[in-house]
């Protein structure tokens, strides 16, 4: 048992981090989810043969970094703490957590040989857009799109989404759904 509070929202906590269970994780600004999606990311890269096998996967390019970044400080953090470097008591439970988490990993990663300190590009935190273009890359006849490349400015293909509907609405005689 942990010498810490224990926050009201634990074990939603918990059940959040754990990779048995798929979750959505809802929460207002601050209330720590990128934390959560963290502690979710090393205890995912604790059930895997290789880190690649892991996708995060976020809306924006804002968070992807963020969240990637978080993961990297917390592993070199973990690493000079191992190596004897300074090294801070955690002030939560959640950063006990966290801590513990890291230690997991950064073995696993000594035992995999992964290296993740040396190439990060092994973490996949992406977006969804660039996990979808990623997959259309190295699928291009089952994505049907052939070696086309993904759209990164969608405005026109909307547009014309849009004035297609106007027209089979018109050619339908359908009345218009949109004032």
């Amino acid at each position: 048992m942990s010498d810490f509070p224990r926050p009201p929202d634990q074990d939603q906590r918990e059940r959040a981090v754990d990779p048995r269970h798929s979750v959505l994780v809802r929460a207002p600004a601050g209330s720590g989810k990128t934390g959560v999606l963290l502690l979710r990311y090393l205890h995912c890269l604790l059930t895997v043969d290789q880190p690649e096998k892991v996708v995060a996967i976020t809306f924006t390019n804002k968070a992807a970094g963020e969240i990637k970044e978080r993961v990297i400080h917390a592993l070199q953090a973990g690493a000079q703490a191992l190596h004897g470097d300074h090294s801070e008591s955690p002030s939560t439970g959640f950063d006990a957590d966290i801590r513990d988490a890291v230690n997991q990993v950064l073995a696993r990663d000594a035992a995999q040989h992964w290296s993740l300190l040396e190439n990060s590009a092994r973490l996949r935190i992406t977006t969804f857009d660039s996990f979808c273009g990623s997959l259309v890359r190295r699928l291009p006849l089952l994505s049907g799109l052939g070696a086309a490349a993904p759209v990164t400015d969608a405005d026109a293909l909307y547009r014309e989404a849009i004035l297609s509907l106007f027209r089979q609405m018109d050619a339908s005689n359908c009345p218009p759904a949109l004032a």
